[in-house]
Parts: C-alpha cells; structure tokens; sequence
C-alpha cells in the first residue's frame, strides 16, 4: 500500500512538472502566441490537442499501474498546437515568410 501511495505522489509531481514547463515553454515564446495556419489561413491563438482520452487513462491507473504510466507518458509526449478553426499542425509565426506569402497570395 505504501508503494501505491509513492507512485501517486511521484505521478501528481510529474503532472505538477509538466504543467509548469508547459507554462515556462508558452512565456518564452516572447510574443502573444498568435500563430497563422497554412491550411485554412487564419491567425489566432493556437489550442493544445492532446491524443487519446482521460476516461482510458483514469482507468488504466485505477486497475492496472504500469500501463497507467505508460498511456500518461504517451498522453503528454503526444501534445500539439493545432488550428482552432480547423485542427491543422501546419501553424507558423504570424511574421514568418511563409505567412506574410500567403497573406499576399489571398487577398489577391
């Protein structure tokens, strides 16, 4: 039982860890974190999209501990910044060349 109670504890602090580099990584970007989608054309703040789901990851970690860890480890690895109007990866700066290029090429 006590072992249980550390790998909790150890699992709250990796999530605790992960939270707070993901709040470190988001104020080093320098700038308001606007981004421009290649697909649909858009410029807007990018949403996070994380794979899988919380159901089979809670139930995971109340049956079974080491695949519990396991799908959390993937789960989070497999985090990315997507479009909010149509969930594309292609996302770049707003001041980028490639931005400022299909800029010019749409309103044409």
């Amino acid at each position: 039982m006590e072992f249980l109670s550390y790998l909790l504890l150890a699992g709250f602090g990796f999530f605790i860890a992960s939270k707070m580099y993901e709040g470190f990584k988001a104020g080093a970007v320098g700038d308001d974190g606007t981004r421009h989608c290649m697909t649909c054309g858009i410029e807007a703040i990018p949403k996070t999209h994380v794979r899988g789901s919380f159901l089979v990851e809670l139930v995971l970690w109340l049956c079974l501990i080491v695949p519990g860890l396991i799908y959390s480890v993937w789960r989070i690895s497999s985090k990315q910044q997507v479009c909010p109007s149509c969930d594309s990866t292609t996302l770049v700066p707003v001041d980028s060349p490639a931005a400022i290029n299909q800029r010019k090429n749409l309103q044409s």
